[in-house]
């Protein structure tokens, strides 16, 4: 445990701390289980959208970046993460660099470094690297290699072997690989739970490729009957919860797709209300997906550069 002062922290900063965590909380659950102009003659459906994000997820090669932003009703605490990447599915590797370091300024007023552990004020510590290969994991968090008593001296990387990682802890592999999936294209799935009314916004250019711009809502119930039938009662009883803090029950959305049924762009927004002090807060997720089927290369961290976590996890 890091050896910091405390600081008394009031009750408005606590209580805003709640509304700033919560709506990512939702987005990034149900992500991991988010002008006018004439309508072309190859408008989708509803089950056209839904079929895109099938389509999408499953290309071979791509690239893409996303963006998820938090904002409390007065301005004052912003969190904001982004990050990039690419995947080849044939390959089975990913590559996600994520950038957190906005929430340094927000530690930093919450536990000032007293020089007894590592300096949570500083934002290259909350820049995550991962990359993905087959079933083999890898991580590259700076804020692991300051922590007291850390092996990771001299060795940045953190490789996790989840087969292996199951089979000594005793996980079930299926929930283990999505607990620690970095690979954000699982947001499409939310787009297969699409319904109610489907609006055509006009004809638009996303990274030099022409898109049919629409708007519609995601509906999380619907959303819930996509879940494999052995998990849905867990994932209807944390559905609930979500439901309840956040007031959310249905996802505004909005997305680009080509003529090959392609996404190329997916916005979601949301405001949450905290019941115990009637503030609400606004979220926002944008995420842009290009290059599919361009060539793609994604490196794995050198071996001497790598500790294997593995063995640990039964620990």
């Amino acid at each position: 445990m890091l050896k910091t002062e405390r600081r008394r922290v009031d009750t408005r900063t606590m209580k805003r701390m709640r509304l700033l965590c919560s709506l990512p909380t939702v987005l990034a659950a149900l992500a991991l289980l988010a002008g006018c102009g004439g309508s072309g003659e190859s408008a989708l459906t509803l089950e056209g959208i839904a079929q895109a994000a099938t389509t999408s997820s499953g290309a071979s090669t791509g690239r893409f970046t996303f963006t998820l932003d938090t904002t409390a009703p007065d301005g004052y605490e912003t969190i904001s993460f982004s990050g990039y990447g690419a995947f080849d599915t044939k390959a089975r590797t990913s590559q996600l660099s994520l950038d957190m370091s906005s929430l340094a300024s927000l530690l930093s007023a919450l536990a000032p470094s007293t020089g007894a552990g590592p300096d949570l004020g500083n934002p290259e510590l909350w820049k995550v690297e991962a990359v993905l290969d087959g079933l083999v994991m890898y991580m590259r968090f700076p804020l692991l290699s300051r922590l007291p008593d850390s092996p990771l001296e001299g060795k940045p990387w953190v490789k996790l072997d989840l087969r292996r990682a199951a089979h000594i802890g005793g996980f079930d592999l299926e929930e283990l690989t999505q607990f620690t999936s970095n690979d954000p294209r699982e947001s499409l799935r939310l787009l297969e739970a699409v319904g109610g009314t489907l609006e055509v916004l006009g004809q638009e250019e996303v990274h030099g490729v022409d898109t049919t711009h629409y708007r519609t809502s995601v509906d999380l119930r619907r959303y819930e009957q996509l879940v494999p039938a052995s998990q849905r009662e867990r994932f209807g009883s944390m559905l609930d919860q979500l439901v309840e803090q956040s007031g959310v029950r249905t996802i505004p959305v909005e997305v680009w797709v080509d003529g090959d049924s392609l996404v190329h762009r997916m916005t979601m927004t949301l405001s949450s209300t905290d019941p115990s002090t009637g503030q609400s807060t606004d979220a926002s997720m944008r995420f842009e997906l290009y290059d599919y089927g361009e060539p793609v290369s994604i490196a794995l961290p050198p071996r001497a550069a790598t500790f294997d976590a593995t063995a640990l996890v039964g620990r």
